[in-house]
């Protein structure tokens, strides 16, 4: 996946990755980053952010590149209160709405805050965990841990839904982690062995972490989400970004009305996974 931390500034002979942890040392690591991701959503304050939702879709290519054409905009605005998430859609297509996210129709996908991480890492699921390799960070002489991890689907909450038909699958993926804090700073998700009776034949997700302030304290918070589908020759894409975080209130919780922050330079979404 080609991301902004995946552009070296310098040459690679400049570069020297630090030594790969031993065995002892990744599972020291792991219980670390098992015990952050279960706790991550008890440690956030009350918060209220908007999300800008761009929706596209391609036609499958036989290995090329999408070319992805933009299909809608959406606005949300979420609100994290006592650990709980609830979402309402503000406007579609620069227009203001009533609707919700299901009558709108077309592709969306749910649990992109603190469920990925959680499911993952929650004892019950029992998934497996390998090193995979150190990634350095673009501009800086800082890297980040890379982990691969699989899910069987006998312990899998991996949802995937089309009309009346919802199955869970099996999935794979990897994850990255701050070697000091031992957060989670992204987690991609893949389902496997997909039913080929199913109307998707594929599903992946990719959430990137930020750092975030809120009321004159950091905390790491959700920077965009990545969600794209396929099948029957179809591609869609969902990507999602996460702004303007703010304290949540009894005040605040009111202004579901007031007009989002304006996002008219809106990004080009990054080149698709090779």
């Amino acid at each position: 996946h080609r991301d902004l931390h995946s552009f070296p500034t310098r040459r690679s002979s400049d570069l020297k990755a630090p030594p790969v942890p031993t065995a002892a040392e990744q599972t020291a690591i792991l219980n670390d980053v098992r015990q952050y991701a279960l706790d991550y959503s008890k440690h956030l304050p009350d918060f209220i952010c908007y999300v800008h939702e761009q929706r596209y879709g391609a036609q499958a290519r036989g290995g090329q590149d999408a070319d992805w054409r933009s299909q809608d905009t959406i606005v949300k605005k979420l609100t994290y209160f006592e650990q709980k998430e609830e979402e309402k859609v503000l406007q579609h297509n620069n227009q203001y709405t009533t609707q919700d996210m299901k009558s709108l129709g077309g592709a969306r996908s749910t649990g992109d805050w603190g469920t990925i991480l959680r499911e993952v890492f929650e004892p019950s699921t029992g998934a497996h965990f390998e090193w995979s390799h150190w990634v350095h960070l673009s501009g800086t002489n800082d890297y980040l841990m890379s982990f691969d991890f699989s899910v069987p689907v006998e312990r899998s909450q991996y949802h995937l839904e089309v009309e009346s038909r919802d199955i869970i699958t099996a999935y794979h993926g990897s994850f990255r982690v701050d070697p000091t804090t031992h957060a989670v700073m992204k987690i991609t998700v893949e389902a496997e062995h997909i039913p080929p009776d199913f109307p998707l034949s594929s599903a992946s997700d990719t959430l990137d972490y930020a750092y975030e302030t809120i009321s004159g304290q950091t905390f790491l918070l959700p920077l965009q989400a990545d969600v794209r589908m396929g099948g029957s020759g179809v591609l869609t894409r969902n990507v999602k970004e996460f702004t303007t975080y703010s304290k949540y209130s009894a005040e605040t919780s009111i202004s579901y009305d007031v007009a989002p922050p304006d996002k008219t330079e809106k990004k080009e979404p990054a080149p698709p996974a090779k």
